[in-house]
């Protein structure tokens, strides 16, 4: 399994990394804006994304609606931090 994660906070995406890699044996690459997760995808692929909701530039509802405009079907797990219920819905 191959997991693109996707956060503009390099220290959660290390500590992701290595829980991913040491406790399950599951490969990951980093990006810390969804500008270079594009990027990846474009280069290779991946089983799944993980991104945060929260980013600067592009937040992760709005990167999850253009990997879907540009036609990757790739499954999508966006995360949060902020404990707001409109950002559930």
């Amino acid at each position: 399994m191959k997991v693109l994660l996707v956060d503009d906070d390099p220290v959660f995406l290390e500590l992701s990394k290595t829980f991913l890699e040491v406790f399950h044996d599951i490969n990951s690459d980093t990006v810390e804006s969804a500008g270079k997760a594009l990027e990846k995808l474009d280069e290779r692929s991946y089983d799944v994304v993980v991104s945060d909701y929260d980013m600067p530039c592009v937040d992760g509802i709005s990167f999850l609606k253009i990997i879907r405009d540009k036609k990757i079907d790739i499954p999508f797990i966006l995360f949060t931090g902020v404990g707001k219920e409109e950002i559930m819905s």
